[in-house]
């Protein structure tokens, strides 16, 4: 059975990564060292049905992912539930939900430059 590197997902590094024509399931792979499962929130997974028609779905297929059900409704707090409940770092291009995750101590992967991803905390975590 392959391992797998858990990451939970915003919407906003996708239609990011979709806008920058960047790969992110290869940077997302490069940075973990191995395959990488994306956790969803149901809330960002409404969002992603939402906005550009779905386009972030497209990209969502390319990588193995998994929905969690959350207690709160709102995107934003939801990556943060989750990531707090399986001790995995928040993938996102969103500086509020990036600076409420680094304030818990999360690991935040994030785009740095226009193509490559980069971590802020330990991944190991």
């Amino acid at each position: 059975m392959e391992k797998y590197f858990k990451v939970v997902v915003d919407t906003s590094i996708i239609l990011e990564s979709i806008k920058l024509k960047m790969n992110l399931v290869s940077e997302l792979e490069r940075l973990a060292g191995q395959k990488v499962l994306a956790v969803i929130p149901k809330p960002v997974m409404t969002e992603l049905k939402e906005k550009k028609k779905g386009v972030g779905l497209k990209l969502l297929n390319a990588l193995k992912y998994e929905v969690k059900n959350t207690v709160s409704k709102k995107a934003d707090t939801a990556l943060i539930e989750v990531a707090k409940q399986f001790k995995i770092p928040v993938a996102t291009a969103d500086q509020e939900v990036r600076k409420m995750a680094r304030s818990m101590s999360i690991p935040v992967i994030y785009i740095r430059s226009m193509k490559k991803l980069d971590v802020d905390g330990f991944i190991g975590w």
